[in-house]
């Protein structure tokens, strides 16, 4: 059965006709100024290796029905980008505050990095 997917170890950028089965093993929902409301997924495959994947703000209503935390799913036809995860160590979090963007409430906490 396994043999049917692709791997995402496997997984490169410019190619768009991927295939893979995941468990969703963390789901959250993001907002930002530039990228408005996207859902953001830590997803796992058969052999234990972890991928971050994106759903964006356009897609977020057709996609948010399918996609529960601790199901699996099969993912195909989709992009992929290099990361640009931050390495540092937190030295500094403020409290959460309340803030209205487009009329909607919205909690935010500053974070302090340092490489």
């Amino acid at each position: 059965m396994a043999a049917n997917f692709d791997q995402v170890s496997e997984l490169e950028p410019f190619k768009m006709m991927w295939k893979i089965r995941v468990k969703i093993i963390r789901l959250w929902r993001q907002y930002s100024a530039k990228g408005g409301e996207t859902i953001e997924m830590a997803l796992l495959d058969y052999s234990g290796d972890k991928i971050h994947a994106t759903v964006k703000k356009d897609l977020v209503s057709h996609f948010e029905p399918f996609l529960k935390e601790g199901e699996s799913r099969i993912f195909q036809t989709f992009s992929l980008t290099h990361s640009s995860d931050i390495i540092g160590q937190v030295v500094e979090v403020s409290d959460v505050e309340i803030m209205f963007i487009n009329g909607k409430k919205h909690r935010k906490v500053f974070m302090c990095v340092t490489e």
